[in-house]
């Protein structure tokens, strides 16, 4: 029966009522299921103005459940939300790396998102298991500069092609955001936001409006500002920043 009864009050309307009310909202939810999931966060990947991005991951289910028959999916985005290519590894090492330019992406000089799922043939099951991975990125062929990743965003279960934007909710309520930094020292920055939900993300950058469609990514530039603030309807809408400064490059999170 307790089962029964968070089962109703996590799906998907539930939360929906709950959040638009205020009352109680839910701000995170992991799938709920007997069978394994994989998480994934929506990683950036850019091939645009001489970037190309570098993936670093771990065979998480041999690191960590010594188990053997391991595979790994990594899907990409475009800025737009399409599906653009799907890779399937099945000899995974335990640290993996990927290169990601134009060549791989079949000629797309552009942005996006990608998202990293593990699967397994054993008999395994009742665990979620999530990637945060490093992404490193390399402007002009210069030295990578490395974050590693920001919020829950897709998930899917072991050996089963379709993917989910569940686990981050929006409100009715607006939430504020400021990053942590000041942005005078630096020629330019670069905001990189990503929906993480399955509804339309509305937020503002200092008082700038711009939305998201599902499975969307959106690339802003700033120039000369002392300070970011952030407004949005969903929860933890955090963006991976790009500063300049002459030949400098540094990638954080906010």
């Amino acid at each position: 029966m307790k089962r029964f009864l968070n089962k109703i009050k996590t799906n998907k309307l539930s939360v929906n009522i709950r959040n638009f009310l205020n009352l109680r909202p839910l701000h995170l939810t992991l799938p709920r299921s007997r069978e394994s999931i994989s998480v994934s966060d929506n990683f950036c990947w850019r091939t645009d103005k001489g970037y190309e991005t570098e993936i670093r991951f771990f065979d998480i289910l041999k690191l960590f459940y010594q188990l053997e028959n391991t595979t790994c999916q990594i899907i990409f985005y475009s800025s737009n939300g399409a599906k653009l290519k799907e890779l399937k590894y099945k000899n995974l090492k335990k640290i993996n790396i990927l290169r990601i330019n134009k060549e791989l992406l079949d000629g797309i000089e552009s942005y996006g998102t990608f998202c990293i799922f593990h699967n397994t043939k054993d008999n395994f099951k009742n665990i979620i298991i999530a990637n945060k991975c490093y992404s490193g990125y390399s402007l002009n062929k210069n030295l990578f500069s490395f974050a590693h990743g920001n919020t829950y965003a897709k998930h899917k279960k072991f050996l089963e092609n379709k993917e989910k934007s569940e686990i981050i909710h929006t409100s009715n309520s607006k939430h504020n955001y400021k990053i942590q930094n000041n942005f005078l020292d630096f020629d330019n920055t670069e905001l990189f936001f990503s929906n993480p939900t399955s509804s339309k993300v509305i937020f503002s950058v200092n008082e700038r409006k711009y939305y998201l469609n599902k499975s969307c990514s959106k690339l802003i530039n700033i120039k000369k500002t002392k300070s970011i603030i952030i407004n949005s309807n969903c929860y933890y809408l955090r963006p991976l920043i790009f500063n300049y400064k002459k030949n400098y490059l540094d990638v954080h999170h906010g």
